[in-house]
Protein backbone atom coordinates (compact mmCIF):
# COMPACT_ATOMS: atom_id res chain seq x y z
CA UNK A 1 0.00 0.00 0.00
CA UNK A 2 1.31 3.42 -0.93
CA UNK A 3 1.49 6.03 1.73
CA UNK A 4 2.99 9.38 2.28
CA UNK A 5 6.38 7.80 3.00
CA UNK A 6 6.58 5.53 -0.09
CA UNK A 7 7.03 6.17 -3.78
CA UNK A 8 5.12 4.31 -6.54
CA UNK A 9 7.33 1.20 -6.54
CA UNK A 10 7.24 0.82 -2.75
CA UNK A 11 10.63 2.31 -1.95
CA UNK A 12 10.81 4.70 0.97
CA UNK A 13 11.09 8.37 0.12
CA UNK A 14 14.38 10.07 0.88
CA UNK A 15 14.04 12.80 3.41
CA UNK A 16 15.60 16.13 2.62
CA UNK A 17 18.13 17.12 5.23
CA UNK A 18 19.18 20.74 5.43
CA UNK A 19 21.90 20.20 8.03
CA UNK A 20 20.85 23.35 9.89
CA UNK A 21 19.51 23.07 13.40
CA UNK A 22 18.14 26.06 15.30
CA UNK A 23 20.42 26.87 18.22
CA UNK A 24 17.61 26.55 20.76
CA UNK A 25 16.83 23.02 19.52
CA UNK A 26 20.36 21.71 20.08
CA UNK A 27 20.71 19.39 23.05
CA UNK A 28 21.84 21.17 26.21
CA UNK A 29 25.44 19.86 26.37
CA UNK A 30 26.04 20.83 22.73
CA UNK A 31 24.58 24.28 23.31
CA UNK A 32 26.65 24.79 26.44
CA UNK A 33 29.82 23.60 24.69
CA UNK A 34 29.18 25.99 21.82
CA UNK A 35 28.69 28.91 24.21
CA UNK A 36 31.72 28.03 26.34
CA UNK A 37 33.87 28.00 23.21
CA UNK A 38 33.18 31.74 22.87
CA UNK A 39 35.07 32.36 26.12
CA UNK A 40 37.66 29.63 26.57
CA UNK A 41 39.83 27.18 24.65
CA UNK A 42 37.97 24.21 23.12
CA UNK A 43 39.79 21.71 25.33
CA UNK A 44 38.91 23.64 28.48
CA UNK A 45 35.26 23.82 27.39
CA UNK A 46 35.14 20.08 26.66
CA UNK A 47 36.60 19.22 30.05
CA UNK A 48 34.08 21.45 31.82
CA UNK A 49 31.04 20.11 29.94
CA UNK A 50 32.14 16.51 30.57
CA UNK A 51 32.21 17.30 34.31
CA UNK A 52 35.94 16.76 34.75
CA UNK A 53 36.85 20.25 35.89
CA UNK A 54 35.76 23.82 36.47
CA UNK A 55 36.91 26.85 34.51
CA UNK A 56 39.09 29.33 36.37
CA UNK A 57 39.64 33.02 35.76
CA UNK A 58 42.95 32.44 33.98
CA UNK A 59 41.30 30.34 31.25
CA UNK A 60 38.82 33.04 30.19
CA UNK A 61 39.44 35.37 27.26
CA UNK A 62 39.57 38.81 28.86
CA UNK A 63 39.56 40.92 25.70
CA UNK A 64 35.92 41.72 24.80
CA UNK A 65 36.90 42.21 21.16
CA UNK A 66 37.92 38.54 20.99
CA UNK A 67 34.62 37.31 22.42
CA UNK A 68 32.09 36.03 19.89
CA UNK A 69 29.36 38.59 19.28
CA UNK A 70 26.72 35.92 19.87
CA UNK A 71 26.88 36.88 23.57
CA UNK A 72 24.93 39.98 22.55
CA UNK A 73 21.89 37.84 21.77
CA UNK A 74 19.23 38.62 24.38
CA UNK A 75 17.74 35.12 24.09
CA UNK A 76 20.83 33.24 25.27
CA UNK A 77 20.84 31.91 28.81
CA UNK A 78 24.43 32.74 29.76
CA UNK A 79 23.55 32.15 33.44
CA UNK A 80 23.11 28.43 32.65
CA UNK A 81 26.89 28.24 32.21
CA UNK A 82 27.67 29.19 35.82
CA UNK A 83 27.91 25.54 36.90
CA UNK A 84 31.02 25.12 34.72
CA UNK A 85 33.00 27.89 36.46
CA UNK A 86 34.87 28.48 39.67
CA UNK A 87 33.71 31.62 41.49
CA UNK A 88 36.56 33.77 40.16
CA UNK A 89 36.03 32.42 36.65
CA UNK A 90 32.33 33.22 36.71
CA UNK A 91 33.04 36.77 37.91
CA UNK A 92 35.57 37.23 35.08
CA UNK A 93 33.08 35.93 32.51
CA UNK A 94 30.35 38.28 33.75
CA UNK A 95 32.76 41.19 33.57
CA UNK A 96 33.84 40.52 29.99
CA UNK A 97 30.24 39.92 28.87
CA UNK A 98 29.18 43.17 30.56
CA UNK A 99 31.88 45.09 28.73
CA UNK A 100 30.97 43.44 25.43
CA UNK A 101 27.29 44.32 25.91
CA UNK A 102 28.00 47.98 26.70
CA UNK A 103 29.58 48.42 23.26
CA UNK A 104 27.60 46.03 21.06
CA UNK A 105 28.90 45.39 17.57
CA UNK A 106 26.82 42.91 15.58
CA UNK A 107 27.95 40.97 12.55
CA UNK A 108 26.03 39.10 9.89
CA UNK A 109 24.86 35.62 10.76
CA UNK A 110 26.84 33.05 8.78
CA UNK A 111 23.78 30.83 8.31
CA UNK A 112 21.00 33.25 7.43
CA UNK A 113 22.87 36.48 6.52
CA UNK A 114 20.49 38.58 8.61
CA UNK A 115 21.95 41.89 9.65
CA UNK A 116 22.40 43.53 13.01
CA UNK A 117 18.90 44.97 13.14
CA UNK A 118 17.58 41.55 14.18
CA UNK A 119 19.64 41.44 17.40
CA UNK A 120 20.05 37.67 17.11
CA UNK A 121 22.76 35.67 15.43
CA UNK A 122 22.23 32.22 16.92
CA UNK A 123 19.44 31.22 14.57
CA UNK A 124 21.05 28.21 12.90
CA UNK A 125 24.29 26.32 12.81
Amino acid sequence: MLGKDKIAIGISKRKKVSGLVPFEKLDLPTRHLEMLNWFVDKNVASIAVSGNGLISETAIENNPNNIHCAVLDNYLAIDDLQKYFEDDGWAALQQVVGIKRTNPIWILCISCNKDSSNNSICCNR
